[in-house]
């Protein structure tokens, strides 16, 4: 007698429900990578405002720039050594070196560090701003950490330096801007820190969303930007940013 075998497979039912199973994991990784990147930006975003609001307020509460106060040790509580917290110069302009943002860890002009390193401290100790541990020495440690990347300084610029690429002017307008980093030694110009993409999205999200206009501008590699748009498609972190908050 001849045994008869019978060999069983999938049908193309069950082939379509698999297929159909691994397109909704795919989908759900995706737009839950989405997601974290619209909540990084939107976080940024917030720490950005946080830091505007706290210069204002410190303007009006001592009568002076964070870092640049020539009374910190007498009037912010908790400004002392053991926290590496000094005055500066009180001439006016928070500044590190004697130029544009640049190192936030050395200023010929401040006591001890940099006033823009010291300009964290005093908010911080001040009770303004969060994310700044007060007892650090000159590090990246020392900066604020950005959700979206890297790190967050304060500092003044004299409108005589480029720091970003691209739409219509060479230098970046002068004011008191917030910078990102990706460590302590770095300032803006060398990116590195940002995808164009979440720059992008960004600049979309607090301003005019064009990287060389408006209170965010794009900074770092020349790649970053192509004339008055992000270079989006991109996935190389040739970007970071300067935000205007006075």
């Amino acid at each position: 007698m001849k045994r008869a075998t019978q060999e069983k497979g999938f049908t193309l039912v069950e082939l379509a429900i698999v297929m159909v199973i691994i397109g909704l994991l795919i989908g759900g990784i995706l737009k839950g990578q989405e997601l974290i990147k619209n909540a990084a930006v939107s976080a940024t975003a917030a720490q950005l405002k946080a830091f505007e609001s706290a210069y204002t307020t410190f303007l009006d509460a001592y009568a002076g720039k964070p870092g640049d106060l020539a009374t910190a040790r007498s009037k912010i509580q908790g400004c002392i050594n053991t926290n590496r917290c000094d005055n500066g110069d009180g001439n006016g302009w928070l500044r590190s070196n004697n130029s544009a943002i640049g190192n936030p860890g050395t200023d010929d002009r401040a006591p001890v560090y940099g006033e823009t390193y010291q300009a964290l401290k005093h908010m911080a100790l001040a009770n303004m701003i969060g994310g700044v541990r007060v007892n650090a020495g000159p590090s990246t440690d020392a900066l604020v950490a950005s959700k979206i990347g890297g790190y967050l300084y304060i500092g003044e610029v004299l409108g005589n330096a480029s720091y970003h690429r691209g739409s219509g002017t060479a230098f970046t307008p002068g004011g008191m801007y917030v910078s990102q980093t990706h460590n302590i030694n770095a300032n803006p110009r060398s990116g590195r820190v940002n995808t164009p993409s979440e720059t992008a999205r960004l600049d979309r999200k607090i301003d005019d969303g064009v990287p060389g206009t408006g209170s965010l501008l794009a900074a770092g590699q020349e790649t970053c930007v192509n004339g008055r748009n992000y270079r989006e498609n991109n996935t190389e972190k040739l970007c970071a940013f300067l935000y205007k908050i006075r």
